[in-house]
């Protein structure tokens, strides 16, 4: 094997790996409770018909499956379900194309997504994909708090 070839194939296995071991390292979980800035539990209340799911990591396809099992595994869909995005550092296409596949899937049984919390690079590609445009400036907030109190408005709106 000549040298340009080798480098080729060391880059490409590079890459396979680092999306295999970013995969294996995000993950997320229902909420049930917030964490301070000490790191102690803070007790929020979460209105009936709201779920909270927190997402670890960069959103990429493993993320994307994780969030769909986590879905699956609470039954049905919320009538708001809630995503803090705080701890996303990079989303991809893959990403992107789950977050557009949930939104579908909550606004066909008429529901509704929000992301909080969500840092500069997952913001920009939401915004540079129309996502922004097709959830709603006001269904993007700054934390938690935010996004329940978006969340009673929607629910409220509901009755």
């Amino acid at each position: 094997m000549d040298l340009p070839t080798a480098v080729g194939t060391s880059l490409i296995l590079a890459s396979a790996l680092l999306v295999k071991r970013l995969a294996e390292l995000s993950h997320v979980n229902e909420e049930f409770a917030s964490v301070d800035g000490s790191g102690q539990a803070v007790e929020k209340e979460i209105p009936k018909g709201v779920m909270v799911f927190r997402v670890f990591g960069a959103f990429f396809f493993g993320a994307a499956d994780k969030l769909e099992t986590s879905l699956r595994r609470a039954g049905q869909l919320p009538d708001v379900l809630v995503l803090r995005m705080g701890d996303v550092l990079a989303l991809d296409a893959t990403g992107l194309d789950a977050l557009e596949d949930l939104l579908e899937k909550l606004r066909i049984d008429k529901k509704a997504l929000v992301l909080c919390g969500t840092k500069s690079q997952p913001l920009f590609a939401l915004t540079r994909a129309g996502f922004i445009d097709k959830i709603g400036m006001k269904n993007i907030c700054g934390d938690l708090d935010a996004a329940l109190k978006r969340a009673q408005e929607i629910l409220a709106a509901k009755k």
